[in-house]
């Protein structure tokens, strides 16, 4: 072993000696950086003290979610620490010294277990997981497994089909699809040694507990739709939202859109890709977008030729190159100003149109030609 690589075996043990607590044994050199590294390592190990019983974001959702259903609070089960990132680590089969990213990749509805009270109705009509349509993502499953159709061919959910309650009809299809037996089976058996015994039948099936309370929480979601909906009406800002998003609206607040509900093919068709795209709403963005941008490289343009044309200024444009500047801003003025410009747009968020905005935007185009 050379002399360097004592003096680095030298300082790792202490390094790891301050991080356990313990005291140093530094000299010279490495005293001097023992001193500048003490008060870091100190912050280290406070650090893993703290988190020494601290759940990660995922497998504090588990604990929290497993506090909420289990009843008595004796037998809440309590997650090792680590463990689910471990095994996220091994799944994606990422190195030690890679980090375990969990990002939020799905909303999933979940259940409000609690009776009404007074003053506030009962929310109480979802099971532990819903799926509801337009679109969704689903994580902690393989790619094809969190394919909502593979769910529904396989029997893995289930939907909620509308029904007559006392002469009325209650939308209990706004709540989409929820889980069966054969999800729990499948996918939480992996968590849950006894997946039934912590989602009973009437957990999954909330309307056997009580079909009436089931009812007025349905028609609780419901009427928070149409009012939120409405206000959209009522403020013009429908006129603003994608096309997919204006039929939504109109449906949550009017129960139809143009005559057509929320089954209608017409309707669904209009959350698919290909039909936002070739949408007028979309190609406005496009357009738009374009015409900023122009707008922007013109003004580029300007400024630089107005550089250049200062006298006293003439050393600094050299230095800064402002004559090649000056030509790539034209030539990404001509760029933007083409055709091919909107084509290669297609796929991007475009541009908002900011309506009060938009007639101050075709002013300065007329004035800048």
């Amino acid at each position: 072993m050379t002399a360097e690589d004592r003096q680095k075996l030298h300082l790792y043990i202490n390094f790891k000696l301050i991080s356990s607590g313990q005291p140093s044994c530094g000299t010279g050199a490495t005293a001097e950086l023992i001193e500048i590294a003490h008060d870091l390592l100190l912050i280290y190990r406070e650090k893993n003290r703290l988190l020494s019983s601290y759940h990660c974001p995922v497998d504090r959702r588990i604990q929290d979610f497993l506090g909420r259903y289990v009843e008595d609070p004796d037998r809440i089960p309590t997650l090792p620490f680590q463990s689910f990132m471990m095994g996220a680590r091994f799944h994606r089969k990422l190195p030690l010294d890679t980090r375990v990213c969990n990002p939020v990749d799905a909303v999933l509805t979940g259940r409000r277990n609690n009776p009404p009270e007074p003053g506030i109705r009962p929310l109480a009509v979802y099971n532990p997981i819903h799926y509801q349509e337009l679109p969704e993502i689903w994580a902690r499953l393989t790619e094809h497994e969190r394919e909502p159709g593979y769910l529904i061919s396989n029997g893995y959910l289930e939907p909620l089909e509308d029904f007559e309650y006392r002469g009325r009809t209650i939308l209990a299809s706004r709540l989409g699809y929820r889980i069966t037996e054969r999800f729990l089976a499948h996918f939480l058996g992996k968590i849950f040694d006894n997946p039934r015994a912590v989602f009973t039948s009437a957990i999954l099936r909330p309307e056997s507990q009580n079909l009436e309370v089931f009812v007025d929480g349905i028609e609780n979601i419901c009427e928070a739709q149409e009012r939120v909906a409405r206000r959209y009406l009522e403020d013009g800002s429908i006129e603003d939202a994608c096309p997919p998003l204006k039929a939504l609206i109109h449906i949550m607040a009017e129960g139809h859109y143009q005559g057509r509900r929320i089954q209608d093919p017409a309707i669904r068709g209009r959350f698919s890709r290909h039909a936002l795209l070739e949408s007028d709403w979309y190609q406005e963005r496009l357009e738009v977008k374009q015409q900023r941008d122009i707008h922007l490289a013109r003004r580029m343009v300007l400024n630089l030729q107005q550089f250049l044309e200062l006298r006293h200024y003439a050393d600094e444009a050299d230095r800064l190159d402002g004559a090649p500047r000056l030509d790539r801003a034209k030539a990404h003025l001509a760029r933007v100003q083409e055709l091919a410009y909107l084509d290669a747009l297609v796929g991007t968020l475009g541009a908002d149109p900011l309506r009060p905005a938009r007639e101050t935007l075709v002013e300065a185009e007329r004035q800048a030609v």
